[in-house]
């Protein structure tokens, strides 16, 4: 242990010896104040006092009071600089709405939403519980739409584009070519769900 937290330590037992001391006279805990008859027999009274010393609840109780104090002085006087600017774009996902600051999209049942790095351009991604179907919407420019790994076999993919405001938006789907026609269904209700929140 080092020499500091020795220290601590032994100033926390002084702390607690003072309240205790203190407390056991004015909250009256297992001592009453010393009648002059008994004022000569030091014994007992040094025996009540260290019994209610002793008293594992009132000890744990002054000891936790003690670290809180000591804890407060830790707290810091402002927000860190790191908390009060996150990087990237700020999203909210409630209600089954994927909502940033461009663009708001409703999110298919049971599909999950895939967020962009923060330094990259905004764009999201949801992906289906099969893990093969995706829908990206971007406002960066899709070449091509990305396929999941998690599909075997012959997959198709469709690319749209959307103008909102003052936005361009990229929109690109793909899926495996036997869930085709169920993925277009999801896909056109997913693209005609978009509106701008900018």
């Amino acid at each position: 242990m080092s020499g500091r937290l020795k220290c601590l330590f032994k100033k926390l037992d002084n702390l607690v010896f003072i309240l205790a001391f203190f407390a056991s006279w004015r909250f009256k805990f297992n001592i009453k104040p010393p009648r002059r008859k008994e004022r000569q027999d030091k014994k007992t009274f040094s025996t009540l006092f260290l019994s209610s010393l002793l008293n594992k609840h009132f000890s744990c109780s002054l000891y936790c009071l003690a670290l809180l104090l000591c804890l407060f002085a830790c707290v810091p006087a402002q927000v860190p600089p790191q908390l009060a600017q996150t990087p990237g774009a700020s999203v909210v996902i409630a209600n089954e709405r994927y909502q940033s600051d461009v663009f708001s999209v409703a999110i298919p049942e049971g599909w999950r939403v895939v967020t962009s790095e923060a330094q990259a351009p905004l764009t999201v991604t949801l992906v289906a519980p099969d893990d093969c179907a995706l829908i990206i919407i971007s406002t960066a420019a899709l070449d091509n739409v990305p396929r999941s790994l998690a599909c075997e076999g012959e997959t198709r993919t469709e690319l749209r584009t959307l103008a909102l405001d003052s936005v361009q938006l990229w929109v690109g789907g793909s899926a495996a070519a036997a869930e085709w026609g169920t993925f277009v269904e999801i896909f056109a209700s997913t693209y005609s769900s978009i509106t701008s929140t900018g």
